[in-house]
């Protein structure tokens, strides 16, 4: 952690990973709102606050060619790797590393339709918190679309002591002139010492152990971003809305879709004891104290707009959805802490072979007509369409008109992204014009892809230019417990593999319109 004036507290001693998050599309956004009875972020331009490594605001910058994205994130790094991928993309986006004091002082911000700030809210002072509300109120759209994501205090109180404590090692017991990802180490193998004396803490919190290892585990990186930062405030739902007030937003929902599915996340009493509650606040507050509700991604709203059923179920019908897994690949059930619940097996397959017969984007009209005629109920079908966007087995696809529009950005991104000046290693996703966003695709894929590029009319090249890629990369082969050096043995090893990947993966990427 830095501690010149700039950082004003932020850990700047690391980047922060290189993530994509599909809870930041716009076309996401206007599904769950649709879910919701209402109606979606308008036309206009988009903006994300803190955007990290930039990957998400490249993929929807290049998803939709008619939404300008604008963006600040203090950090420079980060701000120059955003930019290398919005001038890869070829797209119009103005990005910077100002402070939100600046970029909130710019006197050429537009009125917003969308503003995403994920892993943004609970890391902050509280003056930057009432700074972004000022700005909400000034620069959303009526009719905006605020995606917003916190860490939620029923989930993160019993580990504030031990927070703490590391901070305080952070800060007085590791010497400054140490990478800050040592200090953070430190730090946290200080507090795993602690809980090894068997504090009296331990009794009262039995589970705080359990939630330390899982802690361990993480990067440094992810320890300083997350724990180690002056301001981070984990806080109950009724709090953030309070804050929220001035910026005359309304609560809409998750961007989760599994909390669709509340039987599995909490016990019938529990839902009958959240049923009684008037106050939508104190509800929600509720709700994430029996889940133990560590992270929140939530869509609010400025001007919230109900739509007549008619108009939502007209609007659903028309909504395109696109496949992005096998049926052997996608869950069955849909996990909770109070159990599971399956997907109907007989729906979801009507579901999956409608979408798989299509080839493409198939209307979810399309998809209720097959599935009626069997008849199934629509609800129960369109529970089981969330669910599917939920595991990302399917996508919101965009409308055709911006399908096509998008088609080149992502073709220039996608190919920087797997191209030799990339480093493959850090962003496991590539660009869709489909989805108008980001696709999971691992590196051994994108290396296939690249070797596909340069060989297109030569599969049985493939292998032998993944390795060659590898060796450029410095990147090590495993097969089995053994390290593979080898030339012969590792493309014998890497060619089925290149196979496989051209008979399963291929297929469902071209459907996505991530490759040709």
């Amino acid at each position: 952690m830095t501690t010149g004036h700039w950082s004003e507290g932020y850990a700047t001693g690391a980047t922060y990973s290189h993530h994509y998050f599909d809870d930041l599309n716009p076309l996401r956004a206007l599904f769950v709102m649709l879910l919701e009875g209402l109606d979606g972020p308008p036309p206009g331009p988009c903006c994300e606050l803190g955007f990290g490594q930039g990957v998400s605001l490249a993929m929807h910058a290049a998803g939709d060619s008619s939404r300008r994205w604008w963006g600040t994130d203090f950090i420079p790094e980060h701000a120059a790797q955003a930019r290398r991928l919005v001038d890869a993309a070829g797209v119009d986006a103005l990005l910077g590393d100002q402070s939100f004091e600046e970029f909130f002082a710019r006197g050429d911000l537009p009125q917003f339709a969308f503003i995403a700030l994920h892993g943004v809210w609970s890391w902050i002072s509280a003056t930057n918190r009432a700074r972004i509300v000022a700005f909400l109120h000034r620069h959303l759209l009526p009719g905006g679309v605020v995606y917003l994501s916190f860490n939620a205090l029923p989930g993160f109180a019993p580990l504030l002591p031990l927070r703490q404590l590391m901070l305080e090692h952070f800060r007085l017991a590791s010497p400054t002139g140490r990478p800050d990802a040592a200090r953070a180490q430190a730090a946290m193998a200080f507090v795993q010492h602690l809980l090894a004396l068997n504090p009296a803490v331990l009794a009262m919190s039995p589970g705080i152990a359990d939630r330390l290892a899982e802690l361990a585990g993480k990067s440094p990186s992810y320890l300083l971003h997350e724990l180690l930062n002056e301001d981070w405030q984990p806080m109950s739902f009724a709090q953030l809305a309070s804050e929220l007030e001035p910026a005359k937003l309304s609560f809409v929902g998750s961007s989760d879709l599994h909390k669709r599915f509340t039987d599995v996340h909490l016990s019938k009493p529990q839902q009958e004891q959240l049923a009684q509650i008037e106050s939508w606040r104190l509800r929600e507050s509720v709700r994430d104290l029996m889940m133990a509700q560590r992270l929140r991604g939530d869509y609010w709203i400025r001007g919230a707009r109900p739509l007549a059923h008619a108009e939502v179920s007209r609007r659903l019908r028309e909504t395109r959805f696109v496949l992005a897994m096998t049926p052997r690949d996608v869950p069955r059930t849909v996990q909770g802490r109070c159990g599971s619940t399956a997907l109907a097996a007989d729906r979801l397959a009507c579901v999956f072979g409608t979408l798989d017969d299509a080839g493409g984007p198939v209307e979810l009209g399309r998809v209720l007509d097959h599935t009626g005629a069997r008849g199934f109920d629509p609800n129960e079908v369109l529970d089981i369409v969330a669910a599917l966007v939920g595991m990302r087995a399917i996508y919101p696809a965009a409308p055709a008109s911006q399908t096509e529009a998008a088609r080149l950005a992502t073709q220039r991104l996608n190919s920087y992204l797997v191209g030799p000046h990339a480093s493959r290693a850090d962003i496991s996703y590539l660009a869709s014009p489909l989805t108008g966003g980001g696709v999971p695709v691992p590196v051994p894929l994108q290396m296939m892809l690249a070797a596909r590029a340069a060989a297109p009319q030569q599969p049985e090249s493939w292998a032998d230019l993944v390795w060659e890629a590898m060796q450029a990369d410095g990147q090590q082969m495993m097969k089995g417990q053994q390290r593979v050096s080898d030339r012969d043995t590792a493309v014998a090893t890497l060619r089925p593999l290149m196979q496989q990947m051209q008979e399963q993966a291929l297929p469902h990427l071209q459907r996505l319109g991530v490759t040709n």
